[in-house]
């Protein structure tokens, strides 16, 4: 066993160090900001934060928010990229590939809430207890996939339930409750439980939910614990003792996730110690990780607290509170649980601090003292290498060797480790005070120090080159000579070196001439020893005449020792005419329009120039239009530009028709610009072509004519040949085209000779015997009427014919297809009603069933419920009364007769015409005349002078005896009324039909009524004849009514049955 006895020198140890930590930028937390903790996150650093409302971090402030937390995103350089508000107050973080979780206390339970790699929330989620206080929380870890956090519930609620469990029984006995975030699916559940425990004053005990309590080592709910997930395993270390406490009489651990272990080898006697377990995810087994630590076999009571200060690959311990003891040893304990064998190393010290650092549980690991005091420390860790920041004074020692040297000021030491192996020791002055947090990122590291009146977040960052300026800051971090770059094109503003900027405040990429400097085309040289800086194929220029000396370049000088200005065949060569041609290349070294001949015919190549040759690859002797050109004739117009190339004493031909221009040379063109005429005989002007342009009708007499034909004599100068005027000595007139005998300019029908006037200008002729005659000549809207109404046949013109082929209707106003004459064919009884057009029963009422008032019987003239085909009135509306007799058809024997209502004696012959109406024998006329009733059988009329026939009751009157006295003269009487009967009747009944009068019908009655008295008419004639009296009466009646209402109605004459059809009616 070693021993270490810490006031004693410690001797110097040989680190070599990896990089050199160099402190950055400083950024400062103030004004109602506090920050809890820094995180590495994505390219820059999360600085967890809580405040009142308002707060100051570097540069960015806010003011009149809501009292919470934010994360606030920290760049490298200091810069602030963004802050992100958090639903509660901040408790703990925890970093892991993706981004961030943050667990805060809210009045309900806590909130978490993930936070991605740019500082931008992705999920949250909350957890609430059955009493909706803020819960006990523990420990946090995180992956890419899950968080795992560690809470308990509050002991001052009574019974306490969380996610459906127990959390807090009514005896205040607590469970620890570990839970898993799936942060992909945003749901929470239960992973592990360490249950029952009640904290002692200097330990913990467990049991059950009642009854005994066991002492035992284990996470103390009133202590803070740690916990460290990978993608397989979740790792747990409980903190026993925390506060002071010493309990060293235990004999049974149980880990944070609830596993359970007891010792045979004795009691564990421990005043600090942590217990260590750890679960596979997927299968959800516990198991201890065969590890507790702590201080044991103290010869003096210890009171120390051992703070875990990171949990992770690399796990660091700050051990607290040698307040005890002197110089006496103590043992650190890491002891097996499986096999109960124990590491320890014992350490004598004085009051001090002390530094564990290891593995995740500290199976390896060693610790570091100080030959002063640690005042703090702080830790992080990579998967590779743990980073504490230790601040202290004296010097640093392990294992009796010094890591870092010191004195009585305050200094920070950065140790890096892995396992229990130290790979590197820097170390800084304290200017922001100790630290609290420390967080690494891409070859830096950020420490949140706190001063006692100011919190800093110092950047650090390695300075790889050793300039003194760390990667952050060094703008040239492997150049020891370069570390400032104020323009930012690549070359250090410290002059004198290779890579120094020859413009330091002006941004170049030019590396030659001098560094750093503008280059506009991009050829390397700075512009202002570029000679041709817009040209990156160019830059030096010897002979100074603006050609460059780079041969592969832009116009390169071919003559780069001499001066020149040659452009063309070659650059930057003697050009003495200035033509662009080196003196050696030109023709014409002294004229500055030509150069070259290539054809060799005297004439330069140069058109535009003096003498050009227009021909120049062809050897040619044009002199005139074009020179240098072929002239096969020889005339000296080049063949390209002679119309005639064979003809020498002509080459212009303007009209391109064969003939030269030329008035002295061959075949004479009179026509220069005529292609279609060239000679003229007779010298009128006019061409001898008879097809060409004014060609002469008359070649070999001259003539004026230019109208009908040219060339031709004219006499009255009209412009209309002799032979083609209509008028030939009238200058006035001319063309009379169908000789109607009116000059062409007065016919309004020119072609027309039936036609030559045109009053109303309408295109059709006055004259109605003509061709396409106007029928309204002095209407220009109107000319044809088909069915010579009147009225005409154009829709669009006036007094338009509706009816084109209909001569009787002309107007319809409704546009319903019926005329408006009443008088014409198809008439509309109804002209101003569109729906309505027919009226067949005269009845006022339309006949179309779909329009407006329309008739409710197409067969009932008078509308009163009677087809006119039953209607014994069919002129006279009678509802309910079919024949007008004024008695209601209910009540009518005879409803469709209107001279009978009833029939007493009920032998089908109405009391109005039957003669007898009671059948006593007796005439009704003569029982009213003799004063009986003319109903009553019974009642009978007795003549004044009357005998008995004996043995009867049979009495004959006086009457009866005149009968039978005059028998024979009365028979031959009732025999010749008989036989004249008829004729007689139908003498009446013309009387009737021919009656105008209403008065004459009445006289009629009477005579009819006497033939009866006198047995000259038959009663049923009698009764047809009264018929169509009344008939006949209702008639005239009507027509007396409409003659006042002023509507001319025709006569009708009623359908009155024949004498024997009226007898075959009534049965007779």
């Amino acid at each position: 066993m070693a021993e270490t006895a810490l006031q004693d020198a410690p001797i110097g140890m040989q680190i070599a160090a990896q990089s050199t930590w160099v402190w950055d930028v400083n950024v400062e937390v103030s004004g109602g900001a506090e920050a809890l903790d820094v995180a590495s996150l994505g390219n820059g650093y999360a600085l967890i934060v809580s405040h009142d409302g308002e707060g100051t971090v570097g540069n960015h402030t806010w003011t009149n928010e809501n009292a919470g937390g934010k994360v606030v995103i920290v760049e490298h350089d200091g810069t602030i990229r963004s802050d992100t508000n958090l639903a509660g107050e901040p408790v703990m973080q925890a970093v892991h590939a993706d981004g961030l979780v943050i667990l805060a206390h809210t009045s309900t339970g806590i909130m978490l809430e993930a936070i991605d790699t740019l500082g931008v929330r992705d999920e949250m989620i909350g957890i609430a207890s059955s009493v909706s206080s803020s819960l006990n929380v523990h420990a946090l870890t995180a992956t890419q996939d899950s968080a795992f956090f560690t809470v308990s519930c509050p002991t001052d609620q009574g019974l306490v339930r969380l996610s459906g469990i127990d959390c807090t029984l009514a005896n205040g006995r607590q469970r620890m409750i570990t839970m898993q975030w799936d942060l992909q699916a945003n749901t929470t559940s239960i992973e592990a439980t360490a249950e029952w425990l009640t904290p002692l004053s200097n330990g913990l005990e467990i049991g059950g939910e009642n009854g005994v309590m066991t002492e035992v080592l284990g996470p103390n709910p009133d202590c803070t614990h740690a916990l460290h997930a990978t993608s397989t395993t979740l790792f747990s270390a409980a903190n026993a003792h925390c506060g002071e406490r010493d309990h060293n009489t235990a004999s049974n651990a149980i880990s944070l996730l609830g596993t359970t272990a007891a010792w045979s080898t004795g009691e564990v006697e421990a005043s600090a110690a942590h217990i260590y377990a750890a679960r596979d995810l997927s299968s959800g087994v516990d198991a201890f990780d065969a590890q507790w630590n702590g201080f044991k076999d103290c010869s003096i009571g210890l009171l120390a607290d051992a703070s875990l200060r990171v949990f992770s690959h690399q796990s660091a311990m700050l051990v607290e509170g040698w307040n005890t003891g002197g110089n006496s040893p103590c043992d650190f304990a890491s002891f097996n649980a499986t096999s109960g064998a124990s590491n320890t190393v014992e350490f004598s010290g004085l009051n001090t601090n002390m530094v564990v650092l290891g593995s995740t549980d500290f199976s390896s690991s060693f610790a570091v003292t100080s030959t002063r005091e640690i005042l703090s420390m702080a830790a992080t860790s990579t998967p590779g290498v743990g980073f504490a920041a230790v601040c202290h004074t004296g010097t640093l020692a392990s294992s009796g060797q010094a890591l870092v040297s010191g004195g009585q000021s305050e200094q920070i030491s950065i140790i890096a480790w892995h396992q229990d192996n130290v790979n590197n020791v820097t170390t800084h002055d304290v200017n922001a005070g100790c630290p609290q947090a420390i967080a690494t990122n891409a070859g830096s590291f950020a420490l949140l120090q706190n001063d006692g009146a100011l919190q800093t977040l110092s950047i650090f960052s390695d300075d790889y080159d050793g300039d003194g300026f760390g990667e952050t800051q060094d703008a040239f971090p492997t150049d020891r000579n370069q570390w400032s770059d104020q323009d930012a094109d690549g070359f250090g503003d410290n002059g004198g070196f290779a890579t120094s900027d020859d413009c330091p405040y002006t941004p170049g990429n030019s590396t030659s001439g001098r560094q750093g400097c503008g280059d506009i085309d991009g050829d390397a040289w700075a512009d202002d020893s570029d000679a041709f800086p817009h040209d990156a194929t160019q830059w030096a220029d010897e002979d100074g005449d603006g050609f460059g000396d780079e041969s592969t370049g832009n116009f390169a000088d071919d003559c780069q020792d001499v001066a020149g200005t040659s452009n063309r065949d070659a650059y930057g060569c003697p050009d003495n005419d200035f033509d662009g041609f080196s003196n050696t290349g030109d023709a014409y070294p002294n004229d500055p329009s030509q150069w070259a001949d290539s054809d060799g015919d005297g004439y330069g190549d140069n058109p535009s120039g003096i003498e050009g040759d227009n021909c120049p690859m062809t050897s040619g002797n044009s002199t005139e239009g074009l020179l240098g050109c072929v002239d096969m004739d020889g005339d000296g117009y080049a063949d390209l530009i002679d119309n005639l190339p064979n003809e020498i004493t002509q080459w212009n031909d303007l009209d391109g028709d064969g003939y030269g221009d030329n008035s002295l040379g061959v075949d004479y063109d009179e026509f220069r610009f005529d292609p279609t005429q060239s000679s003229d005989l007779d010298g009128d002007g006019y061409g001898d072509n008879i097809g060409g342009t004014r060609g002469d009708a008359c070649m070999t007499v001259p003539g004026n004519s230019t109208e009908d034909r040219f060339g031709c004599i004219d006499s009255d100068g009209d412009g209309w040949s002799d032979t083609g005027d209509g008028f030939p000595t009238d200058k006035l007139r001319w063309l009379d085209t169908d000789n109607d005998g009116y000059e062409d300019s007065a016919d309004a029908f020119p072609y027309d000779p039936s036609q030559h006037l045109d009053s109303d200008g309408d295109g059709f002729g006055d004259n109605s015997f003509g061709s396409n005659a106007d029928r309204f000549p002095m209407d220009d809207s109107q000319w044809y009427d088909i069915d010579g109404d009147g009225y005409g046949d154009n829709p669009a013109g006036n007094k338009y014919d509706a009816f084109l082929a209909e001569p009787s209707q002309w107007s319809d106003v409704d546009n319903d297809g019926c005329g408006d004459n009443p008088f014409g064919r198809n008439a509309d009884a109804f002209p101003n009603d569109a729906t309505q057009c027919k009226d067949e029963d005269g009845d006022g009422y339309g006949d179309n069933q779909s329009g407006n008032n329309p008739d409710p019987s197409l067969f009932d003239r008078d509308n009163d419920g009677y087809n006119d085909s039953i209607d014994v009135l069919p002129d006279y509306a009678s509802p309910g009364d079919l024949d007008g007799d004024k008695t209601p058809d209910a009540d009518d024997a005879f409803p469709d007769d209107p001279l009978e209502q009833k029939d007493y004696d009920d032998d089908g012959i109405g009391d109005y015409t039957d003669p007898d109406d009671d059948n006593d024998g007796f005439l009704d006329d003569a029982e009213r005349n003799a004063g009986t009733d003319p109903y009553d059988s019974n009642s009978k009329p007795i003549d004044s002078f009357e005998i008995i026939v004996p043995g009867t009751q049979i009495g004959l009157g006086a009457w009866d005896l005149i009968g039978i006295l005059v028998g024979v003269p009365l028979s031959l009487w009732i025999g010749l009324g008989i036989v004249t009967r008829g004729g007689r009747a139908k003498r009446f009944e013309a009387s009737l039909k021919a009656a105008t009068q209403r008065d004459e019908l009445e006289e009629i009655a009477s005579a009819y009524e006497r033939s009866v008295m006198l047995r000259m008419l038959g009663p049923h004639q009698a009764i047809r004849l009264e018929r169509l009296r009344t008939e006949l009466d209702d008639v005239l009646e009507q027509a007396i009514h409409e003659q006042r209402q002023q509507t001319p109605v025709a006569k009708t004459i009623p359908n009155v049955p024949s004498d024997v059809a009226y007898e075959q009616q009534q049965g007779w």
